[in-house]
């Protein structure tokens, strides 16, 4: 598939072992404006959440510009609810007990490259084992990074600091 033309295109991939945090320069405005990240096999979490920063040619941008929300069932019947304005780590999605039962994400980021205050969306959806295989968890999240700085891609890492594992796919949307 060529690059362009509003198709989705597969512009990195791997597997991350044992990392505290993945950084992912991949953002290419002049190409894409959407990126999809489809994470598989994530192990490791150990009952906290990812925590995602967008990133610029300088590292993370980890000031209190991030807004979040988040909404999501558990199988007991409970629902989970989370949110956040002005916050420095926003969460992807819940947070899950990964040790042994795998979990999957898979969202889109919107890369706003005008140079205002319009910054970066990310939005998609999370599920896992919050505790054990018998407490199931399915959300949906979305975050806004409030400022006009250039990204070149973002960062994700557990919020506990614990190694984590997963196999990642990430694509580009062409314009």
């Amino acid at each position: 598939i060529a690059a362009g033309g509003g198709k989705l295109e597969l512009i990195s991939s791997g597997a991350a072992g044992s990392s505290i945090k993945q950084d992912f320069d991949i953002f290419d405005s002049s190409t894409y404006d959407i990126y999809r990240v489809v994470l598989t096999q994530v192990v490791g979490l150990q009952g906290n959440p990812f925590v995602f920063r967008f990133r610029d040619s300088s590292g993370e941008l980890s000031g209190a510009s991030y807004y979040q929300t988040a909404f999501g069932n558990r199988s007991s019947g409970t629902v989970y609810n989370a949110y956040a304005e002005g916050t420095a780590t926003p969460s992807l999605g819940t947070p899950l007990d990964a040790g042994v039962y795998p979990a999957e994400y898979d969202f889109y980021i919107t890369d706003n490259p005008i140079s205002d205050i319009q910054g970066g969306t990310v939005y998609g959806s999370n599920w896992g084992f919050r505790v054990d295989w018998s407490d199931l968890i399915y959300a949906n999240f979305t975050i806004w990074y409030n400022d006009s700085q250039t990204r070149t891609g973002f960062t994700i890492y557990a919020s506990g600091s614990d190694a984590t594992t997963f196999d990642y796919q990430i694509y580009g949307l062409g314009k």
